[in-house]
């Protein structure tokens, strides 16, 4: 097995052996139904662990330096997910929701390996 791919199942397995439990909740936009005046939508929650941070790693720090909306995060998580988490998905950390306002992922011969989250309630 190549060194790219051991990396990966080193960071998984110090993910799940350390991380903290999180849920990375999926949701998904329904359709708009103008009879009830409701939209439907879903909901898809994944509990998972993440390694959970104060601060960014120093590379995205520099990266978002300008960014006054992002610079207002509370939080970093680190994880490993199959799918890209996006803006509009939540992320629940001790009982607390979370808003997504930066995803940063890792890519690692052509694979993604672990996405950087920047959260604020």
């Amino acid at each position: 097995m190549n060194d790219a791919l051991n990396a990966i199942k080193d960071i998984k397995k110090a993910i799940i052996d350390y991380g903290s439990d999180i849920t990375l909740n999926k949701i998904v936009a329904g359709t708009y139904n103008p009879q009830t005046g409701t939209t439907s939508g879903t909901t898809t929650s994944y509990p998972m662990k993440a390694i959970v941070k104060r601060n960014a790693t120093v590379s995205l720090e520099r990266s978002i330096a300008n960014n006054v909306t992002v610079n207002t995060y509370e939080l970093s998580i680190l994880l490993y997910h199959t799918e890209e988490p996006k803006k509009d998905w939540k992320v629940i950390y001790k009982g607390n929701t979370y808003t997504i306002l930066y995803v940063s992922p890792t890519v690692l011969q052509n694979s993604n390996l672990i996405y950087e989250l920047l959260i604020k309630k």
